[in-house]
């Protein structure tokens, strides 16, 4: 199932009736995560490249420990492998604490288990319409991500956890956001 949202521009009877009590004049668009039927193919798993967020880490993000992903890439490559009201949840504000694994095969460090806590989240602030934060606190405090790198992100649907990658490092992941944009 597919995961869209839905705008309700009409108000019920009852909320008409409350507005004109209350002499505001003001309508309340309402704004839901809903599944729909999906009628045109889903991505295929590249096993190769399984990697379907692609983002250069900015200096801000390492800062704060908060990757900002687009409502796009959300809807598209998290939500649509969530439960719908779990993916409503974080629409709402609601912080969803989840876990993440890194891999870190290309690195000389030695496997670490998937993060977990209060630093590892996904949730949209109430003042940004179309960007989630999903903080990676604890990966930032560990150095696995520098200003500059390429990461791969993805939603493991067999563990349900995301899984994260350094594809490239430094000046040379900047030269590979182009190529993608």
């Amino acid at each position: 199932m597919k995961k869209t949202f839905y705008y309700n521009f009409f108000p019920t009877k009852d909320e008409e009736i409350k507005v004109a009590k209350a002499g505001n004049a003001k309508k309340h668009i309402s704004c839901d995560l809903i599944e729909i039927r999906e009628l045109d193919y889903q991505p295929l798993f590249n096993r190769n490249d399984p990697w379907h967020i692609k983002k250069v880490v900015e200096a801000a993000e390492i800062k704060t420990g908060i990757l900002r992903l687009s409502w796009r890439d959300t809807l598209d490559h998290i939500f649509r492998y969530w439960d719908v009201e779990t993916a409503n949840m974080v629409t709402r504000g609601k912080k969803i604490f989840v876990g993440i694994l890194v891999d870190l095969s290309d690195l000389t460090r030695s496997f670490k288990p998937p993060y977990q806590g209060e630093n590892i989240y996904l949730q949209k602030m109430p003042n940004e319409r179309y960007v989630y934060d999903f903080g990676l606190k604890d990966l930032v405090v560990d150095k696995h991500f520098k200003e500059g790198d390429l990461i791969g992100l993805t939603w493991d649907c067999r563990y349900g956890i995301f899984q994260t990658k350094v594809l490239s490092r430094g000046n040379a992941a900047r030269a590979a956001a182009v190529v993608l944009d």
